[in-house]
């Protein structure tokens, strides 16, 4: 396959966790380091030099050029999740206590789908029903399609307090994947959505 990914950019950790587009690019949390533990099979480690990348700072995210990346491509969903529906997430949630990379999944559903007025760019997004552990940011939030295939429907950000009162809820926060339908890529040459997924580009209204 070609070589790009997928990342979000708050944490320095983030660009452990990648996730591949129909090109030589994949998204991850900015934050990019020189090489990334690419998993491919589970236990099979590999490095994956990143020779470009691009920040995309109002929605939290990256986009990585990785010349020789090896990774299966996994279906984006950008049909918009609703409440309760399932959703999970793998990565290396505490994953690295050297000498051994740990990979983790976590599972819950939606709580709520809303702008997040927490970034700059207002994209919209998802309340999860788990709280992603130092580690997770970046990683792809999956879906299943029919069948059973996952796919990918989000972007793990980050832990969310909720609070009214002397209460408080925790929650996890995760980009709606839908969002890099919007974006203008240096990278890719053009929009995302046209160059990459054949669809129309999205424009949101300012």
């Amino acid at each position: 396959m070609n070589s790009t990914t997928v990342s979000s950019t708050v944490r320095p950790s983030a660009s452990l966790r990648t996730y591949s587009l129909p090109q030589p690019t994949c998204f991850d949390k900015p934050g990019v380091t020189v090489r990334l533990p690419w998993l491919d099979l589970p236990g099979n480690f590999h490095g994956v030099v990143v020779q470009d990348s691009e920040l995309f700072d109002d929605i939290d995210l990256a986009l990585l050029h990785c010349p020789g990346l090896l990774a299966e491509i996994l279906p984006f969903n950008f049909v918009s999740q609703t409440f309760l529906v399932d959703v999970f997430a793998m990565g290396f949630a505490f994953g690295l206590e050297p000498p051994v990379f740990h990979l983790r999944a976590f599972k819950g559903h939606v709580v709520n789908r809303r702008a997040l007025g927490n970034l700059p760019g207002f994209p919209p997004g998802y309340e999860i029903s788990f709280v992603p552990p130092p580690g997770l940011s970046g990683a792809p939030l999956l879906t299943s399609l029919p069948g059973g295939r996952p796919s990918v429907t989000g972007m793990i950000l980050q832990h969310h307090t909720a609070e009214f009162r002397d209460r408080k809820m925790d929650l996890g926060l995760a980009l709606d994947i839908e969002e890099i339908l919007t974006l203008e890529s240096r990278i890719v040459g053009g929009s995302i959505a046209e160059r990459l997924f054949r669809q129309p580009r999205i424009r949101r209204r300012l």
